[in-house]
Order: structure tokens, then C-alpha cells, then sequence
């Protein structure tokens, strides 16, 4: 929920900044920041990837979901003119960086935690499945902020941003669950 959610919500967001005045980007620009997370998500595979080799899958997905809450964070929070382009940019690669470290890490805990190996493919479904939710989630929580701050879109556009931390916030205490149970076992 938490990758898709963020990797989505860029363009989305970018539009918002244009209605609301904030800053008048370019195309290429524009196209810099829709990027940043793509890019950020490669970067995040091969590092998060490995990473979860040395340090344990669970505790390099939270790390991943902590990089996600971190760049939903200063992407909401500190995005201010003149450097709404550059701190965009950044927050939304450290945003991707944590949501591509995830892809690997989830898919390894889910087939690895819990108490059956019969059903870790469905948990592996699952736990994909819920990143289409994010995507959708994405423009529809966009179009409802727009409605309910038509008159602070400046607002609204942060707020979509930040939203992004909360799934993360609840998977990093999710996961910690999952591993203090695995610990216990």
C-alpha cells in the first residue's frame, strides 16, 4: 500500500502545485520529479536488496518503510518557494529508494514469516495485491483533498504528500510484530 501509494501520487501532486501558484515548474522539471521515484526505487532495489542479505529481510524492510515516512515527510514539510523543485525531487527519490527496497524485502518476509509455509504464497499475493490499492488510493484521495481545500491547494498538495508516511508508520509496527513473533517461535 505504502509503495504504490507513493510511487503514484507524484504527477498527481504536481498538478495540485500548479493550480495552487506555489511554483510555476518547467516540462523538464515536471518530468524530474515524476521520475525522482522511479529512479530512487531502482536505486533502492539493489541497495535494500542486498542490505536485506546482511541485516535480515525484516529489519531491512523497515528500514525501507522508515525511508519512505522520512522523504513523505520532508516532501510535505519543507517543499517551500523558491526550492519546491529541489526538495520535491529529493523527497520523492528518498521516498522511491524506500519503496523499491521494499519490493525485494516484502516478498522475502512474507514467504518467511508466519506459521505455515503452505500459505506463504498467498501472503507473497497479498502483500502485492495491496500495492494496486495504493495506486488507486493515489488520485482519489487527491481529487477528495481538492474538493474539501479548494481555496488551499498549497495545503491540500501537502497533505497528499504526508499522507504517504501513514501506511508506512503502520507496516514499520506491523513488521516489528511479525518479527518479535517470529523471534518468539
Amino acid at each position: 500500500l505504502a509503495a504504490g501509494y507513493n510511487l503514484s501520487i507524484a504527477g498527481h501532486v504536481l498538478f495540485l502545485i500548479e493550480l495552487s501558484g506555489d511554483a510555476a515548474l518547467s516540462e523538464d522539471e515536471t518530468s524530474t520529479v515524476a521520475s525522482a521515484a522511479f529512479a530512487g526505487a531502482m536505486v533502492g532495489q539493489l541497495v535494500m536488496g542486498w542490505a536485506g542479505e546482511v541485516v535480515g529481510p525484516v529489519r531491512g524492510l523497515s528500514l525501507c518503510f522508515v525511508a519512505i515516512v522520512l522523504g513523505a515527510m520532508i516532501g510535505a514539510a519543507a517543499a517551500w518557494p523558491p526550492d519546491v523543485f529541489i526538495v520535491l525531487a529529493a523527497s520523492r527519490f528518498i521516498v522511491g529508494f524506500g519503496a523499491g527496497g521494499v519490493y525485494p524485502l516484502a516478498a522475502i518476509a512474507s514467504a518467511e514469516t508466519g506459521d505455515s509455509h503452505r500459505f506463504s504464497g498467498k501472503r507473497v499475493m497479498l502483500t502485492f495485491s495491496f500495492q494496486g490499492v495504493g495506486q488507486l488510493l493515489a488520485p482519489a484521495w487527491v481529487l477528495i483533498l481538492d474538493l474539501l481545500l479548494p481555496n488551499s491547494r498549497s495545503l491540500a498538495w501537502r497533505v497528499a504528500l504526508l499522507s504517504g508516511a501513514i501506511p508506512a508508520a503502520f507496516a514499520i509496527g506491523m513488521v516489528q510484530r511479525a518479527r518479535a513473533g517470529a523471534v518468539h517461535q
